[in-house]
């Protein structure tokens, strides 16, 4: 199982990573002085700031802590478990003041740390993330996080800090051993064009006949042929999918011209990355239903076939 420890890890690297991208200023606010977060499971050490040279390394110290848990699965490769956790840490420097200027020197504005901090936080947090994990015995778990924004804390004068600013993050975590994520399955059109669907129903139907074979008096049921159903789902868009499904719905022919490979998750490598295999299909009906209320978000509904 994934320790809170590895996801604290995890979190650390993330947020370092965003700080070395240089694109929230976060070591631009004081000459030979960088930052670097250190992010403690349920409780930790306090990180004072290191001296290497003439370069000062500060801490935004915080602690990631578990709320609460449902388990299931009795063994290693059974594991299906959700987190509930809670992230705070604790801003320095809180008004410390940047000026960004473009690079002939005029100035654009001035931020504070504590904002250029938020920001980096809520960028780098945004977005629901899905990746492989292993745990100490080399055991692959699917990890599925969400985030929600920086929630404001206590604004104090701390021993260790001085006057700080504590955030804080509710993180929700799905923990699947050996787990495919629905973003493992991909789809493109043409080849060049990902497509995003909202819902994705994937049936294969079968057609029966019943036999009695000659040596015994009972009868059998032998599948004769098997068809295809793949609906997809997603909002209407400016995007070359729904273009052609739109001029499938106006003209018919056009739709000869659209393929749609899915990208089907069959495992995982020795690596952790899965293995996929394509299948090539083409658009078969397309459905578009508009609603006064839903004009910016018109869901159109395709079908698609297999290649004969």
């Amino acid at each position: 199982m994934i320790s809170l420890n590895a996801l604290a890890a995890d979190l650390e690297d993330k947020l370092n990573l965003a700080i070395e991208s240089g694109d929230f200023y976060i070591n631009d606010f004081m000459p030979n002085e960088r930052y670097l977060f250190h992010i403690a499971n349920e409780a930790g050490q306090y990180r004072k700031a290191t001296r290497d040279g003439n370069t000062v390394t500060k801490y935004i110290n915080g602690v990631l802590s578990l709320m609460g848990d449902e388990k299931a699965g009795v063994t290693p490769d059974t594991v299906n478990a959700s987190l509930e956790a809670v992230f705070e840490f604790i801003i320095p420097d809180i008004d410390r003041l940047y000026t960004i200027t473009e690079e002939d020197g005029s100035v654009i504005g001035t931020i504070t740390f504590k904002d250029a901090v938020r920001e980096l936080v809520d960028a780098t947090l945004s977005a629901t993330e899905q990746d492989y994990m292993q745990d100490d015995d080399e055991n692959y778990f699917l990890v599925t996080t969400s985030y929600s924004f920086a929630n404001t804390g206590a604004l104090d004068i701390r021993p260790q800090t001085g006057e700080s600013l504590t955030m804080t993050v509710f993180i929700d975590y799905s923990i699947v051993a050996s787990g495919v994520s629905a973003a493992n399955l991909e789809m493109w059109m043409n080849g060049v064009v990902r497509i995003y669907p909202t819902r994705l129903d994937i049936t294969r139907h079968s057609v029966q006949e019943g036999v009695i074979p000659s040596d015994i008096d009972t009868s059998k049921t032998l599948t004769q042929t098997t068809q295809l159903t793949i609906a997809i789902n997603k909002p209407l868009r400016f995007d070359i999918f729904d273009e052609e499904a739109l001029k499938y719905i106006a003209y018919g022919g056009s739709a000869k011209k659209m393929s749609v490979t899915i990208m089907y998750p069959v495992g995982l490598n020795a690596d952790g990355t899965v293995k996929k295999e394509s299948v090539p299909y083409y658009l078969s009906f397309a459905d578009v239903s508009i609603a006064g209320e839903l004009n910016l978000a018109i869901p159109v509904s395709a079908t698609l076939h297999e290649e004969v």
